[in-house]
């Protein structure tokens, strides 16, 4: 109990002006590996500018790989959370919903956006021939797939504060689309790119996309959709629970148009936006009706 407590009063916390800078420098880092990766210009191992994200994804495809346009999820988790940062740099009155929130999110998003860099920097480094020995590719994709897992569980972590640090009967205000909106559809997003950075793994083990059987694909698409069933229970038809499920459903909606999705994935695919969009729906309605009851 002495435990909770001293959690409890430190989400109450004045935020200090250590942890705002902290956050302002980081998003400032992944803007900025993100800008030099969409142009090419992250350094390879040797020290000349690689490939853009783009290019090497259209060169390893797996048979989960969701279409080009899904990608584009991106920009509005980056902007969103950008006007999260820009007003988390204002100081905050302590016990504030503002001040828990800030208090709650700065370290899992400051380990989120380190691991999510640290990807960009590995993956740049893939084979860009096609022909590369699984040694070689194996090198590459198991970092990349571990530093992916790590930023999914930070991003848990953030959710999970998120919601720990929400006072019971409170509205979410201003925290609800900027902070809990954002925490929720990244998380929802990294668990989909987790789940394609173990496939190129458990791909390349079974000597690349066009020799893979369809097992790994339905595998880890289960797994994400059990992922968003999971979140709507945890966190309810909020902004946490819908921005998750709603992250997912346009992972899997985009997988069934990938460059190299089987049928039997895509019919998976198709089902599982079904079934998570009718759970959503369901969660939304039960919600409501308690709500209305309490």
């Amino acid at each position: 109990m002495g435990a909770n407590f001293s959690k409890e009063a430190a989400m109450d916390d004045v935020p200090s002006q250590t942890k705002r800078i902290a956050l302002v420098l980081g998003y400032a880092g992944l803007m900025s590996v993100n800008i030099l990766a969409g142009m090419g210009k992250l350094p390879l191992i040797s020290g000349n500018p690689g490939p853009n994200n783009a290019e090497l994804s259209g060169r390893w495809p797996t048979r989960l790989t969701p279409a080009g346009y899904a990608f584009a999820i991106w920009g509005p988790i980056f902007l969103v959370q950008g006007v999260a940062v820009a007003w988390s740099a204002f100081p905050a009155k302590r016990a504030s919903p503002k001040a828990r929130a800030i208090n709650a999110i700065a370290p899992a998003w400051l380990a989120m956006w380190t691991f999510e860099n640290l990807w960009q920097f590995t993956f740049v480094n893939a084979p860009m021939a096609s022909s590369a020995t699984m040694g070689e590719q194996l090198r590459c994709f198991v970092p990349c797939s571990a530093l992916l897992c790590a930023a999914y569980g930070s991003s848990l972590a953030a959710c999970k504060r998120l919601k720990a640090a929400r006072a019971p009967g409170t509205a979410a205000g201003v925290v609800g689309p900027l902070i809990e909106l954002s925490s929720g559809v990244n998380a929802g997003w990294l668990s989909a790119a987790s789940c394609i950075g173990a496939a190129l793994v458990l791909e390349s083990l079974m000597g690349g996309s066009a020799q893979a059987s369809s097992a790994p694909a339905i595998a880890l698409a289960c797994a994400a959709g059990a992922g968003g069933m999971l979140s709507l229970r945890a966190w309810g038809a909020g902004w946490l629970g819908l921005g998750y499920t709603g992250a997912v459903m346009w992972a899997l909606q985009a997988v069934r148009y990938g460059p190299a999705t089987p049928a039997d994935v895509q019919a998976l695919a198709y089902g599982g936006v079904c079934a998570l969009g009718a759970a959503a729906a369901a969660t939304l309605v039960v919600d409501n009706t308690k709500a209305k009851l309490q």
